[in-house]
């Protein structure tokens, strides 16, 4: 009877366990901040997926803050979810969900003999040493339309997206990864039968074999955490790591500059080495690398590339530059040193509560393949990250928080210097109907345009965060400096996002902007499934 009752209450523990599973919380850092997005860098986004929540940790409670839009091996690209701000190298959250094992009842429960016990335990340690197999990923399927009343003008355009992730295959040190996304106009087709990588755009299709925790071979097209501002890789690439030092190499090609697809003309090939130093009061983060890139066989480019992260309690540092080694003049090559790209950041926080950041960008533009930014967006994104900047970021409670922030540029192609000049203030949970509530003023003054715009926002969630709801205004009151013509804008925009059942979101985004001769419309809509 002891035998049957023990074995019973086992039973009814394993079937209890059997099917839950154990969540964990990862964390990354805020890697770079622009009018509508966030960037957040994570050592690996293994388990996080597009529609996932990032959370900050305010007093022992996560907190919702960010909804993943899109996804790289190391970086998320994530919209607000609440009134609040965000700073650089801030702490961001990603909840996964890891399987649980299932249990075995142990061999002393039913009787069986020492020999049976230690011959079970002899076959879990073995199975512990094999790589857990595990498969992660999403599909979804979306729409964008935009429609105008001027001459009844607009298009839409659909969009698949695939993201799959296979660890350890079989339980072996081989895995599998791949980001594809389809998208094309509905009454443009043709430009996918004279192009078909007009529509599809490959992102990450590798596979890749850890010989060790220390060691690894990839093959395929891949961004190295290593190496982000390279950008994507096509070939080979190798990692060895040696404690606080890691050193790897790549050779390949560079995907085309025009549509992103394979172009093996576009060589590349080049080692890095990178080192770290932890100690508990402050973390130290440098990457230096080597690289020469060609064109049909002539050098292209040959430049080094150096980045560097450090921590130090209060204050925060990161910096990176690229410097050409090699150029062509008059038809005769040369080697020497001309600094072609260099970014610089710095934070300091005097109290929890107040903090001072400066920076210096000058970088190249960014190319986006795919964007569904409408003219407000890129005007802001395109004048305001290079330069100089200055930030003061400032909050008196957990519901209260306001900064303000300036910048200059003056480059030499500029006729003329360009600066702006941005006022924010968030209230998180107003008294009336728990709302999120945020007002944000920008000026902007460049060489062709001068411009105020001034935003309200209010997010309200519901059903456990399940829910979603997001009302945006904005004003646009403009001048082009050239032609002096006005340029007058107002948008209206209502978003919904739904976590529908489990693993499926839903998202439906509408904005309406109006100007003083026409109005165009604006329907995002977007269903998501992770598996």
């Amino acid at each position: 009877m002891k035998i049957i009752f023990s074995s019973i209450l086992f039973l009814l523990f394993f079937l209890a366990v059997k099917g839950q599973n154990k969540i964990e919380y990862i964390e990354g850092r805020v890697s770079y901040i622009s009018s509508q997005n966030v960037y957040v860098k994570f050592k690996t986004t293994d388990g996080i997926l597009v529609g996932d929540t990032l959370f900050k940790k305010e007093d022992q409670i996560f907190k919702a803050v960010l909804k993943v839009n899109s996804i790289s091996s190391i970086s998320c690209v994530g919209e607000y979810l609440f009134s609040g701000q965000l700073n650089i190298s801030d702490l961001l959250y990603a909840k996964i969900s890891i399987k649980k094992e299932e249990t075995k009842p142990p061999a002393d429960v039913v009787g069986d003999t020492i020999l049976a016990i230690e011959s079970k335990n002899i076959q879990s340690t073995d199975e512990k040493r094999k790589p857990k197999s595990k498969i992660l990923g999403h599909v979804s399927a979306a729409s964008y339309s935009s429609f105008s009343s001027e001459n009844n003008s607009g298009f839409m355009r659909m969009r698949y997206s695939l993201a799959l992730k296979k660890m350890n295959i079989s339980k072996s040190k081989l895995s599998a990864e791949t980001y594809i996304n389809f998208s094309h106009k509905t009454a443009e087709w043709n430009e996918i039968k004279d192009n078909i990588y007009n529509g599809l755009k490959i992102y990450n299709l590798n596979l890749r074999y850890d010989f060790s925790k220390e060691s690894y071979l990839l093959i395929g097209r891949k961004i190295n955490s290593e190496l982000s501002n390279v950008g994507a890789i096509d070939g080979l690439q190798m990692q060895k790591n040696f404690k606080a030092v890691n050193v790897g190499g790549f050779i390949g090609s560079r995907p085309d500059y025009s549509d992103y697809s394979f172009n093996f003309n576009m060589m590349q090939y080049g080692a890095y080495l990178a080192w770290k130093i932890d100690k508990p009061k402050n973390t130290i983060r440098n990457t230096f690398a080597f690289i020469e890139q060609r064109n049909n066989k002539e050098i292209d480019r040959r430049f080094a590339y150096l980045q560097h992260r450090s921590n130090f309690k209060k204050l925060y540092v990161f910096g990176s530059l690229e410097a050409d080694l090699y150029k062509m003049l008059n038809g005769e090559s040369q080697n020497t040193v001309s600094l072609t790209s260099f970014y610089f950041r710095t934070r300091y926080r005097f109290t929890p509560k107040l903090s001072l950041s400066a920076s210096y960008d000058a970088r190249k533009n960014v190319l986006y393949y795919e964007t569904f930014k409408n003219l407000l967006d890129s005007i802001i994104d395109s004048e305001v990250r290079q330069g100089y900047r200055l930030r003061l970021y400032y909050r008196p409670s957990q519901k209260l928080s306001m900064g303000f922030s300036g910048g200059y540029r003056f480059r030499k192609t500029d006729p003329q210097p360009a600066y702006n000049l941005i006022a924010f203030f968030n209230y998180y949970k107003l008294p009336l109907w728990d709302l999120n509530a945020s007002l944000t003023a920008t000026y902007l003054q460049t060489t062709y345009m001068s411009a105020g715009i001034y935003a309200l926002r209010l997010q309200k969630s519901l059903a456990s965060d399940k829910l979603f709801l997001a009302l945006n205004y904005r004003y646009l009151n403009g001048l082009y400096n050239r032609y002096e013509q006005k340029l007058i804008q107002n948008y209206v925009e209502l978003s919904i996002d739904w976590k529908v059942y489990q693993k499926m979101y839903f998202s439906l985004n509408y904005e309406l902007g109006i100007n003083t001769t026409y109005n165009e419309n604006r329907v995002y809509f977007r269903l998501s499934k992770k598996f």
